[in-house]
């Protein structure tokens, strides 16, 4: 990777520019499987433990679950559209739409998982 510094007088500002040597080692990095997803989740372990606890504290870890993915879908939202306007002509858009989408779609479940967790476990707000 190489790096260019500002001229002087002017913000520190670094601009990398990735190498021929470093390109091939991403290349070659990106056609190999991806490793298997490792979740590890607290709220998970603290749910599947959450009869030792009163419903009041499960209810908050279920209602700030739904706020974090309630914010996560807005964000990814914002920047999807903020793509399709701006890099709209972008040769890697496809590329980075279907990675927002994932996180789109992962906030939505964790939404949803959450709304039902409440109701399974009757815990009205």
């Amino acid at each position: 990777m190489s790096r260019t510094e500002p001229a002087s007088g002017q913000r520190v500002r670094h601009v990398y520019t990735i190498t021929e040597s470093g390109r091939q080692v991403l290349q070659g990095w990106l056609a190999q499987p991806a490793a298997p997803w490792a979740v590890r989740n607290e709220l998970l372990l603290k749910l599947f433990f959450g009869r030792q606890v009163d419903g009041e504290a499960i209810k908050a870890h279920l209602v700030r679950e739904r706020e974090q993915a309630r914010g996560a879908m807005m964000g990814t939202a914002a920047a999807i559209g903020m793509l399709e306007t701006e890099q709209a002509d972008a040769p890697d858009l496809a590329y980075w739409l279907l990675t927002l989408d994932m996180g789109r779609r992962w906030a939505e479940a964790r939404l949803e998982w959450a709304e039902a967790g409440l109701r399974r476990l009757e815990l009205p707000e």
